[in-house]
């Protein structure tokens, strides 16, 4: 990765940061269009980090304490991210097993 590339790559993020601080989503369609545009920027940059680590070249130039403090950043958000994951996946899960039951009471439906 060139310097000029590395700049511009910082710059767009940058912006991505400011636009998420701007964000007021107003209602449940904004709310589903700002969490997709977050998402995409997370998985934009997890795949630039995907592009370091596998690049002998890249990550060479890092030292273990610099690789060490890379780690405990990553586990840091990465157990907090996991651990939103999985309490939003339960109580999806719980909202559809209540909708399934109350569907059985129903009976079939005909159409």
């Amino acid at each position: 990765m060139s310097v000029g590339m590395s700049d511009e790559w910082s710059r767009a993020k940058e912006k991505q940061i400011e636009r998420i601080k701007s964000m007021k989503p107003h209602d449940r369609l904004s709310l589903v269009e700002a969490i997709t545009e977050i998402n995409q920027y997370i998985a934009s940059s997890c795949q630039g980090w995907m592009q370091w680590v596998y690049n002998p070249l890249i990550i060479g130039q890092f030292d273990q304490e610099k690789l060490q403090d890379i780690f405990e950043t990553f586990r840091k958000f990465a157990l907090e991210f996991l651990e939103f994951d999985i309490a939003a996946t339960r109580g999806l899960g719980e909202v559809l097993k209540k909708q399934s039951r109350a569907r059985r009471k129903e009976g079939p439906t005909y159409v």
